[in-house]
């Protein structure tokens, strides 16, 4: 399918796969490889490589039927496209580790590497697996990177990955694994961040980033982001998911084929940098960060106060007090909407704490502080 704005989309005629006896569809293969390799192909993670000549710069990732290497015959496979539509399949897996579920994976230009991530065993059963290599033909298996633990629902695990360097910010990973409660048999779409790729991190863990619909609702049994993760336009990120009413265990194919249970590829919107928050009612609250050192000159916050609420920010030395002049008493209070006010306390210069260890102590009240960073004055 095809966008010129991420909303409207349309499935051009592509002419290309025989189907109910009609090339009149925009289905690009049913099936792939040569020979005894030939497969479907399931959980797909397609992505663009920069680095690549021009006859491979497209990329996918999937399970994939090689036969007679072992006595579970699916394996990670490969694919490579000059175009997006005429795709060949790598005649070896590229990571010899049994595949299943979702894969996605991408050219990181940080580190010089493919990446690709996928299903691996862990806590709870499923968990999440990392390799890298700087052929696309050859990984090593996975290394787990991310499981669900004792502070996640009882009975449950985290997989499709649905992984991606965060738009714009190098150096910065975005993961949209899925929750799996095995109780209820649903799943709900949660967010892991990371500097490396390899270090997970999972801010907001007990709030689904995008959570199930009503009951009845398309979306209300099971849901799985896109393998393309996020997508930046302009100020707002597009991430694109699909959902289902089926559960996990409810989608064998005679479910499938009722019009009813059919999966719904939808659009979650969020504003550029505020996916996650630190949040406070009107009876207010406040934390102090760990210690600290940053480069910088002064202190840029990302936060949205309601109407009679407010942000203020103090900093604390490494013994935890209020350092003179800069307390959160001094700070002038932010009020509104301002994703990059620059905290002040009569004046904003923080030169003189550069590369010292401090805290910051942040109190909101009625407000989201979505995050700070330290800047260089231009």
């Amino acid at each position: 399918a095809e966008s010129n704005d991420g909303i409207h989309w349309t499935k051009p005629k592509l002419g290309m796969v025989s189907y109910r006896g009609s090339k009149d569809n925009n289905i690009l293969f049913r099936q792939v490889g040569e020979e005894k390799h030939r497969s479907r192909v399931h959980g797909t993670g397609v992505f663009l490589d920069p680095s690549a000549p021009p006859e491979s710069r497209y990329k996918c990732v999937s399970q994939g039927l090689f036969q007679g290497i072992a006595e579970r015959p699916y394996f990670v496979a490969g694919m490579t496209s000059p175009d997006g539509f005429r795709w060949t399949r790598s005649p070896q897996p590229i990571c010899p580790v049994f595949a299943d579920s979702q894969y996605s994976g991408f050219w990181d230009a940080q580190q010089r590497r493919h990446v690709i991530f996928g299903r691996v065993s862990g806590r709870g059963g499923r968990a999440i697996g990392r390799s890298t290599s700087d052929r696309f033909d050859a990984f090593a298996p996975f290394t787990r990177v991310l499981e669900a633990d004792e502070h996640d629902p009882p009975e449950s695990d985290l997989y499709n990955p649905a992984c991606q360097p965060y738009p714009d910010v190098p150096g910065l990973y975005l993961m949209f694994p899925s929750l799996f409660r095995h109780r209820e048999d649903t799943l709900d779409i949660r967010i892991a961040v990371s500097r490396d790729g390899e270090k997970w991190t999972r801010p907001d863990r007990e709030v689904a980033f995008i959570p199930l619909g009503k009951p009845g609702d398309f979306d209300s049994g099971s849901l799985y982001m896109g393998n393309s993760g996020c997508q930046r336009t302009g100020g707002e990120l597009s991430f694109y998911f699909s959902g289902s009413t089926l559960k996990h265990n409810e989608t064998e194919l005679v479910n499938l084929a009722d019009f009813k249970n059919r999966r719904v590829i939808s659009r979650a919107v969020a504003r550029v940098d505020r996916l996650v928050s630190a949040t406070a009612g009107a009876a207010g609250g406040q934390f102090d960060t760990p210690l600290i050192r940053f480069a910088g000159d002064k202190l840029i916050v990302n936060a949205a106060a309601r109407p009679g609420g407010s942000v203020r920010v103090g900093l604390l030395d490494d013994g935890g007090r209020p350092i003179p002049g800069r307390g959160v008493a001094e700070c002038r209070a932010l009020t509104g909407d301002n994703e990059s006010w620059t905290v002040s306390w009569g004046d904003d210069s923080l030169s003189e704490w550069a590369q010292q260890s401090i805290r910051l102590r942040i109190e909101l009240q009625d407000a989201d502080l979505f995050g700070f960073q330290f800047q260089k004055k231009s």
